[in-house]
């Protein structure tokens, strides 16, 4: 019932049964303390607590705080069960959605971005050991890089070229021989460049980015319109990044 108020966007009656749900995982996890389902489930309950109480907010700090409240619940609950899970790649994969909605949260409202981005750290890290013990399992290799491309953007938001730029290299040390990702991640190195100053640090994201392109293109990748776009300009002038153009254009005589 809590699932089909939300998609109807009657937020408050989602959380009152959101909230008795909790309650009643709550009890479960008390009586039986070592069934992990029982605590995956509260979880889920916090996160849906927050989903609704987030919808409801629109400009209400107080409903704001209590849905940010909610998901640190959630991310405290998850924290014990996969600490407690022997390594379980689902209650890892738990853990870093729950860290990710926590971020969203800060982000979306304002409340602290650059604690956002340390939620997105964290979110990051737990996909990262759930990507570890089952790598053959390429869903949770995608959903990792959709953390770290998310990292990527809010570390460049807050002006911090280096951390933007490391989230770029795990990212494409994820798909060394996909041209399609490897050119995503010269689109984050390039957007690394105009954070930086002028020097060895800017010169490095601008190499970064191109290698990432020669490597793309070496691994067959040929889409030149995909070059021209804007995230791209920051390493245009480059000597590498030209090119790379040529092979994919060659010039005209």
């Amino acid at each position: 019932a809590g699932y089909l108020a939300l998609l109807r966007e009657q937020y408050g009656p989602a959380a009152e049964e959101f909230a008795a749900a909790r309650a009643i995982r709550e009890r479960l996890t008390v009586e039986q303390p070592n069934h992990l389902p029982h605590r995956s489930l509260l979880v889920q309950s916090c996160v849906m607590l927050g989903n609704a109480e987030m919808g409801a907010a629109k400009s209400d700090p107080a409903r704001v705080a209590a849905a940010i409240g909610h998901y640190r619940r959630a991310c405290a609950e998850a924290e014990r069960a996969a600490r407690d899970g022997g390594g379980s790649p689902a209650l890892q994969v738990d853990l870093a959605a729950t860290r990710f909605n926590l971020g969203f949260a800060l982000y979306r409202t304002g409340t602290d971005v650059p604690g956002a981005a340390d939620e997105l750290d964290r979110a990051v890290a737990a996909q990262r050991l759930a990507v570890e013990a089952a790598p053959a399992l390429a869903p949770l290799r995608t959903q990792l890089g959709r953390y770290l491309d998310t990292l990527a953007q809010l570390r460049q938001g807050l002006r911090q070229p280096g951390p933007a730029a490391a989230a770029a290299a795990a990212y494409q040390k994820l798909w060394p021989d996909d041209p399609d990702q490897l050119v995503a991640a010269a689109a984050m190195f390039s957007q690394c460049v105009p954070l930086a100053a002028p020097g060895p640090e800017r010169e490095r994201y601008t190499a970064q980015a191109v290698a990432a392109l020669e490597r793309a293109v070496a691994r067959g990748f040929t889409d030149a319109a995909r070059l021209r776009r804007p995230q791209f300009d920051p390493v245009r002038a480059a000597p590498g990044f030209e090119a790379v153009q040529n092979k994919l254009e060659p010039p005209r005589p």
